[in-house]
């Protein structure tokens, strides 16, 4: 029996407009795991911020967050892939994002810096103190790929209007993408992760270590940040119809809307072949 790995991203996608799954989802992430497959979170979110979804979404494998940049082991409650992020770009960043009056993101291996976007995240409060902390250590050592915490930088971001965000996008490449990948991220967002590392590429890595040829990779997404493992899973991409239009422009819907049970349908799919 072949195994697949079935990756999806989160909002838009996995959760519903009302920030749910759809319960036949979750059966089919179940069937899915009984049948010796693997189901995964492909997100932009840091790990932090991702593990806390576990407590809606069962039957969850692994986690494979910052776009790429990290790949968590659920069950070993472990990272076992990392990438990190050029952290001299985090005072340009920051200060960008203070000028034009924007939340700010760190996101690293362990820990997620910057402000609460609502009530129900809690970042590490980017103090004055903590600030010239970071700064001061990437100015003394300009090639550690570190912190002065020893934490890894996965992601660093701004969170805006959709209008702000396109409006910047290709400023943003023009500045970072020497070294750097730019994704615009459900539209509001401007995330820069590690150079030539994407959801696709987190989930080549995963397929390494699982062992699973990567036509066995099945992916579902809705946004820019998804293009990438859509289009490298070739037939077994599947864009969502309520996909942003920076998304469609590259590709078309090939599934219903994530307010139904469309990824549940496609799942049972590829295991009712075996």
């Amino acid at each position: 029996m072949g195994k697949y790995i079935f990756a999806t991203d989160v909002d838009g996608t996995l959760l519903n407009d009302q920030g749910e799954v759809h319960p036949e989802t979750i059966e089919a992430f179940k069937k899915a795991q009984e049948q010796g497959s693997y189901t995964v979170i492909a997100t932009g979110r840091a790990v932090i911020r991702t593990k806390p979804l576990l407590n809606k979404i069962p039957y969850v494998d692994f986690l494979v967050c910052n776009n790429g940049s990290a790949v968590y082991d659920v069950k070993k409650d472990k990272i076992i892939y990392l990438a990190g992020v050029n952290p001299n770009h985090y005072p340009t960043i920051l200060d960008f994002a203070r000028q034009h009056h924007v939340t700010f993101k760190l996101h690293t291996d362990l820990d997620w810096i910057g402000d609460a976007e609502n009530k129900n995240e809690k970042p590490t409060p980017l103090t004055s103190e903590l600030d010239q902390k970071i700064r001061s250590f990437i100015q003394e050592n300009p090639h550690s790929a570190t912190l002065f915490n020893g934490q890894t930088p996965t992601q660093l971001s701004i969170n805006g209007s959709e209008e702000f965000c396109k409006k910047y996008f290709q400023q943003f490449q023009d500045w970072f993408g020497k070294d750097s990948s730019v994704y615009l991220t459900n539209s509001i967002y401007l995330d820069v992760n590690p150079k030539n590392k994407s959801k696709w590429t987190g989930l080549l890595e995963l397929a390494k270590i699982l062992h699973i040829d990567e036509n066995h990779i099945v992916t579902f997404g809705d946004s820019y940040n998804d293009l990438e493992m859509l289009l490298n899973a070739k037939d077994n991409g599947y864009p969502l119809a309520n996909s942003k239009i920076e998304l469609l422009e590259h590709i078309p819907a090939k599934i219903g809307s994530n307010n139904t049970n469309a990824i549940a349908k496609k799942i049972l799919e590829y295991l009712q072949k075996e």
